[in-house]
């Protein structure tokens, strides 16, 4: 029964199923952000410390202290690995497929770790690995535009009740940007991050429905023909050296000999500050320094076509 009847329709649209129904739905737990995930899977662990990279979201650091779990750090090797040996039978770690690139890394050194939460949030693609021990997490507004929204994915993961998360509040942004770009609600945007920041609950029933309708296979072609066009330009500039991805990518990855990032903002391609606070003294000679202070992290996505991506290549070596 409705609670109310008649009056003008509502949004469109139905509930369906979605990218990661195929894995059986006593394998997932929906959830408003990838953070989210994070947060209900570190509950799940039998664990006293997890092993987090320096080189990560300082957000979720404070969410992870305030699960009572103790939190140690570690460097990572040239190729975004860890510098970490086999860690204990009551510590987990989260590693993390950096921009999308790291997949074939992190199959080889599982292995190695127990309680692992594999941080998949810059590669939605990725098919989840499953162990009893490994939760996979996977957030939506990386890829989509849609207004939350992230997946925990495991084996017969605890039935967890979680309140529903209300998302009229922190949508409008998405409705501006459509009709006059993205810079035009960037403020409105970062309120709407601020939300997430502390509120983890369930996914919200207009991103269920809105991930219903998606053409997954649009987009994961064209972010793929996407990276191979900058990958072909700008390949041989880039200081990290990019293995050829199994799936595609968050972002590309490019690390210049020297900072492009201003002039390329000035030039409206915008390109994410990711994790600053690592910008220090005591990082400096790290890979974790050299990313955040000169990595650019050029788009690929479904927006954009190859022209496109041979444009911001050419902006990029025009600045070299």
């Amino acid at each position: 029964m409705k609670e109310e009847y008649g009056g003008y329709l509502p949004f469109e649209g139905h509930i369906e199923k979605d990218f990661f129904s195929v894995y059986g739905e006593e394998n997932i737990i929906r959830t408003n952000s990838g953070k989210a995930a994070i947060y209900y899977a570190l509950k799940m662990m039998d664990i006293h410390s997890i092993h987090v990279p320096y080189y990560f979201c300082g957000s979720v650091f404070k969410m992870i202290q305030n699960t009572g779990i103790s939190i140690k750090r570690y460097y990572l090797d040239e190729h975004l690995c860890p510098v970490l040996d086999n860690i204990g039978e009551d510590e987990g770690i989260i590693l993390v497929n950096y921009f999308g690139c790291m997949n074939k890394r992190i199959k080889e050194i599982l292995g190695r770790y127990k309680n692992v939460i594999i941080d998949q949030t810059h590669s939605f693609f990725s098919a989840p690995v499953f162990r009893e021990d490994i939760f996979n997490v996977y957030s939506c507004r990386k890829f989509f535009g849609v207004p939350d929204g992230g997946f925990l994915v495991g084996m017969n993961l605890k039935d967890i009740q979680l309140k529903q998360c209300k998302i009229s509040d922190h949508f409008l942004y998405l409705v501006k940007s459509f009709e006059y770009g993205t810079n035009s609600s960037y403020q409105e945007k970062l309120q709407s991050d601020s939300f997430f920041m502390d509120n983890y609950c369930a996914m919200s029933d207009l991103t269920r429905t809105m991930l219903s309708s998606i053409d997954y296979q649009y987009t994961a072609d064209k972010r793929k023909k996407n990276f191979e066009a900058l990958h072909k330009k700008l390949s041989k500039y880039n200081l990290f050296k990019l293995e050829e991805p199994e799936d595609p990518l968050y972002l590309y990855p490019f690390l210049p000999s020297g900072n492009i990032k201003r002039a390329l903002i000035d030039r409206k391609i915008y390109v994410p500050a990711i994790w600053r606070e690592l910008i220090c003294q005591d990082f400096y000679g790290t890979i974790e320094y050299e990313m955040s202070e000169k990595g650019v992290f050029l788009p690929v996505d479904q927006r954009y076509d190859i022209e496109d991506m041979e444009y911001i290549a050419d902006i990029v070596i025009g600045l070299l």
